[in-house]
């Protein structure tokens, strides 16, 4: 399951999937809110991480509603292979690094970030500014 565009530069490996509405869309205006809505505090600290991440700003809060999943960013549910467009794999949690190990060993196509999973506790503030400094470097 691909949640945000398929051609995403940046994809984000997560276990299991949100529940979806049968007409959510990641291109509609107020997609992440829906989202949010639909499956409570545990996504909304997913996608305010992913915003933390990946806002080219402090702005964080107006990336998370504006722009997240709509063009660079998406989210690969229970992936058993990396995206041939990504140039940037986050890859979430102890079981999707384990489904993805050998793929992340033969990475030829953009960088690995090995992340724990996205909660606050196992990926807190520290965690993601250490994160956004590590781009700087391809890790494969």
């Amino acid at each position: 399951m691909i949640i945000g565009p398929s051609d995403a530069r940046s994809i984000f490996y997560l276990p299991t999937p949100p529940i979806l509405a049968s007409d959510w869309r990641h291109e509609n205006n107020h997609a992440i809110e829906q989202l949010i809505a639909d499956n409570g505090n545990h996504w909304r600290k997913i996608m305010v991480i992913m915003a933390k991440l990946m806002s080219p700003s402090d702005e964080w809060r107006d990336y998370l509603a504006n722009h997240l999943l709509k063009h660079h960013e998406a989210i690969y549910i229970n992936a058993i292979q990396l995206s041939p467009h990504a140039t940037q794999h986050f890859i979430c949690g102890n079981k999707m690094q384990h489904q993805l190990e050998q793929q992340m060993k033969n990475c030829t196509n953009g960088q690995i970030i090995a992340l724990p999973y996205l909660d606050y506790r196992q990926c807190p503030n520290a965690l993601i500014e250490e994160t956004r400094t590590q781009w700087l470097s391809p890790q494969c």
